[in-house]
């Protein structure tokens, strides 16, 4: 029902972990989004299923969804999914993101339910290293290609120091390595940017 509104570009469901018996209380419902210490934070919110006939019965926007339903003409539109940051995350944030930026809407709906084991494919293909390296690099590369506020810019830059060489004192190089990694397809991510700009009617700040 909810593509009954023309600006609506996805629904998601809620989330609740895959194997669990008993049936698990806590759940994934929707997503917020907002920028600290010059990053993204994306953050799902639990939920209790003993509310199923309170909270949960009501939709809300969602700063992104992981596993849903979308409005096929607007996902051929942008281009589906971006092989920019294959093989693995923060695609599903970049194509929400994506569409918040051109004026459309992703909705989180309780009354429909996934059960998801998280990392079941990953974790059986890349170490916890690899993963950690991936998630870097194409959080690098996310910012490059769609944040385009001034301030939330100066911000990213002013931390990058820290965070790339302060996990180096306990050995972890992974935060670097996924940086190293990036700049080989920043040049990719900036053209994108170019034409995402183009197409932008909502700023970092209104869609955070």
């Amino acid at each position: 029902r909810h593509f009954k509104d023309d600006l609506v570009f996805a629904v998601g469901p809620s989330i609740l972990p895959l194997g669990k018996t008993p049936v698990p209380k806590t759940g994934i419902g929707r997503s917020t989004g907002r920028y600290r210490f010059g990053y993204i934070k994306t953050q799902e919110e639990k939920y209790e299923t003993a509310e199923k006939n309170g909270r949960l019965t009501q939709a809300s926007h969602s700063f992104h969804i992981a596993a849903g339903a979308y409005d096929k003409k607007k996902y051929l539109e942008l281009g589906g999914l971006d092989p920019l940051f294959a093989p693995c995350y923060w695609e599903d944030t970049d194509l929400c993101f994506r569409a918040w930026r051109r004026g459309w809407s992703v909705v989180y709906e309780p009354g429909s339910v996934i059960h998801h084991k998280h990392q079941g494919t990953t974790s059986r293909v890349f170490t916890r290293r690899q993963l950690k390296t991936i998630m870097g690099k194409n959080r690098h590369l996310f910012m490059w290609k769609n944040i385009f506020s001034g301030r939330y810019l100066a911000q990213y830059f002013f931390f990058l120091p820290f965070r790339l060489f302060l996990p180096l004192l306990k050995g972890d190089i992974a935060p670097l390595a996924g940086f190293i990694r990036a700049l080989k397809e920043i040049k990719i991510a900036l053209a994108k940017r170019r034409d995402e700009k183009r197409m932008a009617k909502r700023s970092d700040k209104e869609i955070l």
